[in-house]
């Protein structure tokens, strides 16, 4: 009877799911769970009783063995007949020392979300990891803190354990080698290690850096207590035992024995310095040689100067009168000494066995030394040549100009590095500032071809004071001077050309619209390497720009002249009134395919009125035009109206600079003017008419009042040449 009562009411409850009369209808939701449908879809159902039969769709995730389900392992839904339900994700996850494997339906990611159309079983897959065993074993004399048998999965490692001695042992390393008292593993098969240890001995060992050797037994295994034998630290050649790593400084030694210790010597390359002077000059107190280690310094030298002399510096460079050295090689270090200075550079020159230089064609062996008092610039004792140089200027005058050249190129003021070099003595410029004004001002005028660099020095030749020289450039093809090819072979080369009626070396004659053969010395290619081809190509460029020049086509002039160099070099030349212009010193150069380019410029000590020109007083005046008048090349380029007004222009945007490098140098000499002053105690020349000087020059009667008559003169000479070549109107 309580069969039947049963049968019946379960089949009354499946009736009461088919009407949708179950709990959970009365709050509209559905539960995947209870499989329930709302009282609207119920009621639309009778209403309509249009709504089609639902299927309950279960599925169950199960796992085996080694790993379980995160997630509803069983879920269920209402579905329309013939449809499928899609069911909330799970995932398969193993437990420790398992993994999983897949699913049984061949599926492989653990975790899956299904859609499903009828009842279905999942299973996840476990499989058991392989595991291995580990054992630690302590030998005698000691015992293994930790768990001392591990079993654990292959690939993961095991809990750390340490060996540790008994009282009277130390632990020396386990039997596979590792030296580290703790350790872990891993492993995948089963292993056993096993720590060794030892009666209680300690270690002793020695070594040393690069740089020696040591003697002895360097590894000793020796009683607590008891003391090592004998070990000694031997030096290389060129190093010195410097001391142990605890700071023994003993090279031998024994040590008590009471722990594992390591000592290492420390060997130091070491360098030799020594200093010296020639005591004519100076003295030095302190260790004169000193073995010094690598990165240390050496302790201080001292030099003095004897009375009449100056201490320049060190053969290094240095200027420290109290002088330590960092040394990285062994080292020789002289003190080296000038005579003294006004304030500007000196210049030394001392020639071989003190011979005097009484030639401009033979060159003395010398030795120079360069020193600025001001600026710390040092050229040191090198070896050079000198000999005179000059024309009139070498025949006439007390006060002679030199030419030297070093066995190797210095740089000196950081002109540029070259072997040549030239000192004008200015000896009939009782400015010494005539030439040094205007090197400079071309030296702002920027296609003005390699303006020479200079500067005013005070000379001592053989001990006795020879007073302020103009120390300058050579003329000359350098990089760092008039910049052009040099190759001796080709025709259309670089030429360096002077307009010179001093010299009779090679050179060629140009007939020119006033009258005149002028004598142009060719003085790159020089005269024993350069060929009659060479001589004809440079000789008929010469003509053609004189034929240019005198003609009417400006085009042609501007074909083979460089036109703005030419303008800016006779901005200088009629600025400061230079009488050479018609005759000497006026230089050219040609570079390879290129043009015929003025400059540089050169011996000025005549200009800003500093002649008597035929007693005429021409140069008196600021108002005189002598290179247009008088140069032929200015006199036929400037009958061109283009010309004219390159020149104006080129003064316009020039003037301020010119001024502005006037002021510049004559700051510069009235802040030397003791040095300047001095020249004229060794050269009594002022008042005096040394050469050409005229009248109005002569009555000047101090290096003052000569400064301030230049002031005046290039001022005034400015101020007319802007006159008479304006800006040109646009």
């Amino acid at each position: 009877m309580k069969k039947i009562i049963l049968i019946l009411a379960i089949v009354f409850a499946v009736l009461l799911l088919a009407c949708g009369c179950g709990n959970g209808g009365q709050n509209g939701s559905t539960d995947t769970d209870t499989n329930t449908v709302s009282e609207t879809e119920t009621n639309t159902q009778t209403s309509t009783n249009t709504e089609p039969q639902k299927t309950y769709i279960k599925v169950e995730y199960k796992a085996q063995s080694g790993g379980f389900i995160d997630g509803k392992s069983l879920q269920g839904k209402f579905v329309e007949a013939g449809k499928g339900a899609a069911f909330d994700m799970v995932s398969a996850v193993a437990n420790e020392g398992y993994k999983f494997v897949g699913w049984d339906d061949g599926k492989e990611s653990s975790s899956r979300a299904d859609m499903v159309y009828t009842d279905t079983v999942f299973t996840a897959i476990f499989e058991k990891l392989p595991t291995a065993t580990i054992n630690y074993v302590a030998g005698e004399g000691g015992f293994i803190a930790g768990a001392t048998k591990q079993t654990m999965v292959v690939g993961k490692p095991s809990i750390q354990v340490q060996a540790i001695p008994n009282p009277g042992f130390r632990f020396v390393g386990w039997d596979d080698g590792e030296k580290n008292d703790k350790r872990f593993d891993i492993i995948d098969i089963d292993k056993t290690y096993t720590a060794i240890f030892e009666l209680d001995k300690v270690t002793v060992e020695y070594t040393c850096s690069v740089g020696g050797t040591l003697e002895g037994e360097l590894t000793q295994n020796i009683d607590t207590g008891s003391t090592t034998s004998e070990v000694r630290a031997v030096p290389n050649e060129g190093y010195k035992f410097f001391c142990w790593s605890d700071g023994n400084e003993s090279p031998t030694r024994q040590d008590l024995a009471d722990a594992n210790k390591s000592y290492h010597a420390v060997f130091k390359k070491y360098y030799t310095i020594t200093f010296e002077c020639d005591e004519k000059y100076g003295t030095l107190s302190g260790i004169l040689s000193q073995e010094v280690f690598e990165g240390e310094y050496s302790t201080p030298v001292i030099v003095d100067a004897n009375e009449g002399y100056d201490f320049v510096c060190w053969s290094n460079g240095s200027t420290q009168k109290s002088y330590k050295v960092k040394p990285k090689e062994d080292m020789h270090l002289s003190a080296s000494f000038t005579l003294p200075s006004s304030g500007l550079p000196v210049i030394t020159i001392d020639t071989e066995n003190g011979v005097g230089i009484t030639s401009k064609d033979v060159y003395v062996n010398c030795v120079i030394t360069v020193h600025d008092t001001e600026g710390g610039y040092n050229i040191l004792s090198q070896n050079a040549q000198i000999q005179g140089r000059g024309n009139s200027t070498w025949e006439r005058f007390d006060k002679k100009p030199y030419k030297f050249k070093f066995e190797e190129g210095q740089d000196l003021f950081g002109f540029g590095k070259a072997k040549d070099w030239v000192l004008l003595a200015d000896y009939i410029d009782n400015s010494l500032i005539r030439n040094l004004l205007a090197y400079s001002v071309a030296g702002e005028l920027s296609e003005l071809g390699a303006s020479p660099d200079c500067q005013s020095v005070e000379v001592y030749l053989n001990g006795e004071y020879r007073g302020v020289y103009l120390l300058c450039e050579r003329v000359e093809i350098n990089e760092h001077r008039v910049e052009a090819n040099e190759d001796e072979t080709a025709l259309d080369t670089g030429y360096l050309i002077e307009m010179d009626g001093w010299s009779d070396t090679v050179q060629v004659k140009v007939p020119d619209q006033l009258n005149s053969s002028r004598k142009y010395t060719i003085k790159a290619p020089g005269s024993d390497v350069i060929t009659s081809e060479q001589k004809a190509f440079i000789e008929q460029y010469l003509k053609d720009s004189i034929a240019a020049i005198n003609g009417t086509d400006y085009s042609a002039v501007e074909a083979l002249l460089d036109t703005k160099s030419f303008a800016q070099a006779y901005i200088v030349f009629e600025l400061f009134k230079n009488p050479d212009t018609n005759y000497s010193s006026l230089y050219f150069y040609k570079d390879t395919g290129g043009k015929l380019v003025c400059g540089p410029v050169w011996d000025f000590d005549m200009s800003i009125g500093n002649v008597n020109h035929k007693g005429n007083g021409v140069f008196e005046s600021t108002e005189t035009l002598w290179s247009k008048d008088q140069c032929p090349w200015f006199n036929a380029l400037l009958k061109h109206e283009e010309f004219r007004e390159l020149v104006g222009a080129e003064l316009a945007s020039n003037s301020q600079a010119i001024r502005d490098k006037l002021i510049s140098i004559y700051d510069y000499a009235y802040a030397h003017e003791q040095a300047y002053e001095k020249n004229f105690e060794k050269w009594d020349v002022i008042g005096k008419n040394t050469w050409t000087n005229p009248p109005y020059i002569v009555k000047i009667q101090s290096w003052n009042e000569h400064i301030k008559y230049i002031q005046n003169y290039l001022a005034q000479s400015l101020e007319y040449l802007e006159q008479v070549y304006p800006p040109p109107t646009e």
